[in-house]
């Protein structure tokens, strides 16, 4: 017993310090010692989810939950794995059948609050983090998540409270934006020099910095990409080897038979966005996909080489590719906005409705948007003149937004983000 804790512990090890191909193959070599060990094939699960095996993760958890079916920790990890794919109503079952067992676990508290954000139920979703940290007062992920929540409602003031109470994530820069948008700009200005400083960059903070920039006539100071407008790379894919009509009417045939969960998106007008990333997905579509995403990621990278901007010179060592398809019908459109935990951003257009010699349908980037304070300023903006079968890639801090269309006719597009780890 004692050499299986401490084996364990050296599991936990591994897990903490992000060493998860190692991980993995020491769970495995633990779990062949000790094939009963509960604590052990959670952690070999959550190796296996670390590593995009999620199938692996799914068939462990489901065989504990057959096998020990009142320890919780199962059921969390599992809805998590379901939260990730964008299975909301999977993975808010598992969440609550998790905490009817174990109600004092500030975990599947803090993961309803996701499910039900992707719902677009904020009320609710501020609930379940209210009593996650009112658990674990400590918490930081839940103080984030409810920090984002009460930005999102307009309530900035609340946010900044519970920004202030963790380092996770995004805190600092949507602290940031909260000053932003309270017009506090002393208070601005000083978190804004304490981010550009930082060796982490990320799009929130440039975006706000490039907005800024334009609003007051300054100079701007956050290292990430002084103008993005001019890192817009675009062409057709039907080209390239592994794209062609035929694949698109693959995509959407795949799309239209297992039709992902939608998530709530305030952005969007007519439209459904679907929830989580669907590179997660174990399929050869999404497989061919995610292959033609990464050449273009890689493509763009080269062709701006020379570059001597913070998106270019400090790209990321390590990153996640995220995806999810956004469907828009007549009339509708997705309003401006960032990717705020995206390093480039991009979307591959797979039906887009075309009205010749008219800019419907089309996108269009700029330095405004969000409902940022403007000044009666002019910002720059473009429209890209995209069609079916183009991709468009551009850092992250980019306002972008799509122009209504008047065809009876559905806009598809598949939307990524490199997003670094």
């Amino acid at each position: 017993m004692t050499n299986s804790k401490s084996r364990y512990q050296d599991l936990v090890s591994y897990y903490q310090s992000g060493k998860y191909e190692l991980l993995r193959k020491k769970a495995l070599e633990f779990i062949n010692n000790f094939p009963d060990h509960y604590n052990g094939l959670i952690i070999l699960g959550i190796s296996y989810r670390q590593l995009k095996e999620n199938h692996k993760a799914i068939e462990i958890y489901r065989d504990l939950i057959n096998r020990f079916p009142n320890n919780s920790a199962a059921y969390t990890n599992l809805a998590n794995i379901f939260l990730d794919m964008g299975e909301l109503d999977e993975s808010i079952e598992y969440y609550r059948k998790s905490i009817k067992i174990k109600d004092n676990d500030c975990n599947p508290f803090d993961g309803l609050g996701l499910a039900y954000t992707g719902k677009g139920n904020l009320e609710k979703a501020c609930e379940y983090y209210k009593k996650a940290v009112e658990i674990n007062p400590s918490f930081e992920r839940a103080h984030l998540n409810l920090g984002d929540n009460y930005r999102k409602r307009g309530m900035y003031k609340d946010a900044i409270k519970h920004y202030e109470l963790t380092n996770y994530k995004l805190s600092k820069s949507q602290k940031l934006e909260c000053h932003y948008h309270l017009n506090e700009i002393d208070g601005f200005y000083e978190e804004l020099n304490k981010l550009a400083k930082q060796d982490k960059l990320n799009s929130l903070a440039a975006c706000l910095s490039t907005h800024a920039s334009q609003r007051f006539g300054v100079d701007n100071i956050y290292p990430f990409c002084k103008n993005p407008i001019d890192f817009v790379y675009h062409e057709s894919l039907l080209n390239e080897d592994d794209f062609d009509e035929d694949f698109i009417t693959n995509f959407l045939e795949y799309i239209s038979i297992n039709k992902p969960d939608f998530m709530s998106q305030n952005l969007l007008n007519k439209g459904l966005q679907s929830a989580g990333n669907l590179f997660l997905r174990d399929d050869i579509v999404i497989r061919k996909l995610k292959k033609i995403v990464n050449k273009k990621v890689d493509d763009y990278k080269e062709k701006y080489s020379a570059s001597i901007e913070g998106v270019i010179k400090r790209w990321p060592m390590s990153y996640d590719l995220y995806g999810w398809v956004i469907e828009i019908e007549k009339e509708g459109n997705l309003d401006p906005h960032i990717h705020k935990e995206g390093w480039i951003s991009g979307s591959i257009y797979m039906n887009l409705p075309e009205n010749e010699g008219t800019d419907e349908g089309k996108l269009k980037v700029g330095l405004h948007g969000a409902n940022y304070p403007d000044d009666g300023k002019i910002y720059q903006n473009k429209i890209i003149p995209i069609r079916t079968g183009d991709v468009v890639i551009f850092p992250s801090s980019l306002f972008h937004e799509t122009i209504p269309f008047k065809i009876n006719e559905k806009r598809v597009s598949f939307a990524f983000d490199l997003m670094p780890k």
